[in-house]
């Protein structure tokens, strides 16, 4: 299995929300396929840099200050 790591900076103020992912791969045929299982953990930057990494940092917590759950998509490639 293969780890894909993706870094965002977002310099707007961070609003606690739910939020969906859909997550698709292109099958070569110009046609996407929807991708089950696929993990999806939200970390905060602050915490990565006070960590020094990303594999230290905790998980982000929520808009009630609870560790966020980490997403896995269903067989439609979808997490909320």
């Amino acid at each position: 299995m293969e780890i894909v790591t993706k870094k965002q900076t977002v310099k707007e103020r961070v609003k606690a929300q739910a939020f969906s992912i859909i997550k698709i791969s292109d099958n070569g045929a110009g046609e996407a396929d929807k991708l089950a299982g696929v993990e999806f953990t939200v970390k905060s930057k602050k915490d990565i840099d006070a960590y020094g990494s990303w594999e230290k940092a905790p998980i982000a917590k929520n808009a009630k200050g609870q560790t966020a759950k980490v997403l896995v998509t269903d067989k439609n490639g979808q997490a909320v």
